[in-house]
């Protein structure tokens, strides 16, 4: 918290998102010397910020044309261990799913994780390629080849092609660990 003091009025300011701000790596310094099953919500949600500006939404080709070079985080780690027992949903009723692609190819994610609101959209997307990388998107940015559907999404067993994927519903704490093994705890 950032208290300020100018010509007779009081400002408060809780700067913790700030990316130049250094709360978040003494948050992260402190559970690495003190690891700890769960943490506090607000300590989860400033170590999982999504770091640095959105960019710009881009067309398919040249979205097909990029190269996923996102490589995995370190999924094992202590601090990821407390971060992710900390998730909660923003909305209790969200829906969380994998998708499996039952063809793979090169180009195409063999995975695909979505978050999807109580509106029927996707609000945040992780897809995994056969080679071990990994690409993500919510409606604040695009990411190097993938983006969050426009189209309402549920209910999903209506929306989803069989012939193409298996469709599983998963937990939460499930999606937010692809989502954090790409974004990382910066």
């Amino acid at each position: 918290m950032r208290l300020e003091i100018a010509a007779g009025e009081v400002t408060t300011m809780f700067e913790y998102g700030d990316p130049g701000h250094p709360l978040g790596a003494a948050l992260e310094e402190d559970l690495v010397l003190y690891p700890r099953d769960t943490v506090p919500g607000w300590i989860a949600t400033a170590l999982a910020e999504p770091a640095g500006p959105a960019t710009a939404h881009r067309t398919h080709a040249e979205m097909a044309a990029a190269t996923p070079t996102t490589a995995r985080h370190d999924t094992n780690s202590p601090l990821f261990q407390a971060v992710l027992n900390a998730f909660e949903p923003d909305e209790p009723s969200m829906v969380y799913a994998k998708l499996t692609r039952k063809k793979q190819s090169d180009a195409t994610p063999a995975e695909i994780f979505i978050e999807v609101g109580t509106d029927g959209y996707e609000t945040r997307r992780v897809e995994v390629f056969p080679d071990g990388s990994a690409d993500n998107a919510s409606f604040d940015f695009d990411g190097e080849r993938t983006r969050i559907d426009p189209n309402p999404v549920l209910p999903l067993t209506e929306t989803v092609d069989g012939r193409l994927f298996v469709l599983e519903s998963i937990a939460p704490s499930e999606f937010q660990a692809e989502w954090l093994a790409v974004e990382g705890l910066d």
